[in-house]
């Protein structure tokens, strides 16, 4: 019985483990993707901004070369 006792918690633990471990990589690859999707936008918005920076700096330098 004893020995079942020992089998019983050996097993539980192995388990335990595995489930840890699955979850730990679930958990990863969802910060991962996160992580992408972040990336993504922030990629996004800085040309966004780059794009109206050169539209604004274009124009002002069209105005400033047409009073010239």
């Amino acid at each position: 019985m004893d020995t079942e006792l020992k089998e019983t918690e050996r097993q539980t633990d192995r388990y335990r483990d595995i489930l840890v471990l699955t979850e730990l990589r679930e958990t990863e690859r969802q910060t991962d993707r996160y992580r992408d999707i972040l990336a993504d936008t922030a990629l996004r918005e800085t040309r966004d901004t780059l794009k109206d920076t050169e539209i604004s700096w274009r124009t002002q330098r069209s105005g400033r070369q047409e009073t010239h």
